[in-house]
């Protein structure tokens, strides 16, 4: 698992920006590759963003990565 940070940007430094600036600091550009799962994580949110791709193979998810029916089991705790 490819993880990408991304680190806040000045306020002021957005204010005088180039269109080819600010896209190479918030476009993601290469998030799905066949066979791999690829994540950018942002300090501007707070967020990750991951995307997937099967490539036919058997997929398996990093080690610690809960399952579906644990991570619903989970979410219905929560309510």
């Amino acid at each position: 698992m490819n993880i990408e940070v991304r680190h806040a940007t000045d306020p002021g430094s957005v204010e005088t920006a180039t269109t080819a600036q600010l896209r190479s600091r918030y476009l993601i550009e290469d998030l799905f590759a066949p066979g791999e799962v690829r994540a950018v994580y942002t300090h501007e949110d707070r967020m990750v963003v991951a995307g997937a791709v099967p490539d036919g193979a058997r997929s398996r998810c990093p080690p610690g990565t809960p399952s579906a029916p644990s991570t619903r089991s989970s979410a219905a705790s929560w309510a």
